[in-house]
């Protein structure tokens, strides 16, 4: 059972990078042509949009919450900015050449797998509607650090019938 935490930590961060990231940024390619980095800096966006939202609904301005939740909020969205940018700026040139921030970032982002099911947890014990909002903005400022490790995604495959309807 030896490095047993760590190999939890390990799966859970391949089941988010490809079975949760990857398909959703092939969906996002596909559907709307954003790539990961787009997709990356729109969630970055919509998650402090909400973690200000939040902070401004459950802490009045003058008090101590405000100043602590708005200090984490600005740590989150800073360090998630940092990485995205630092690994859109080292980003491979080749469309097959795996990405650099799935090996470069993992035990960054074993902190952050720890953090989210710590506060899974802890969300599952207290069934706090404020707690559960908390965790929903925490894991949006948070999922573009798996976005970011996801491959190039694939051309879209052309069948049979889409051909015969003429609609390619």
């Amino acid at each position: 059972m030896k490095f047993g935490v760590w190999r939890i930590l390990r799966g859970v961060d391949d089941f988010l990078i490809d079975r949760v990231s990857q398909p959703a940024v092939n969906m996002a390619f596909h559907t709307f042509g954003i790539s990961k980095f787009g997709l990356s800096r729109l969630l970055l966006v919509a998650g402090a949009a909400a973690g200000l939202a939040w902070v401004h609904k459950y802490y009045g301005f003058p008090s101590e919450g405000f100043y602590e939740h708005f200090l984490v909020l600005g740590l989150l969205v800073l360090s998630s900015t940092m990485i995205v940018l630092t690994e859109e700026f080292l980003a491979p040139k080749r469309s097959n050449a795996a990405p650099l921030a799935r090996m470069s970032g993992l035990m960054f982002r074993m902190g952050w797998v720890a953090l989210l099911l710590a506060e899974l947890v802890l969300l599952a014990l207290s069934r706090d509607r404020q707690a559960s909002l908390e965790y929903l903005w925490n894991l949006v400022v948070i999922s573009p650090n798996w976005i970011i490790c996801c491959g190039t995604p694939p051309p879209r495959q052309v069948t049979k019938a889409v051909l015969a309807a003429g609609t390619a």
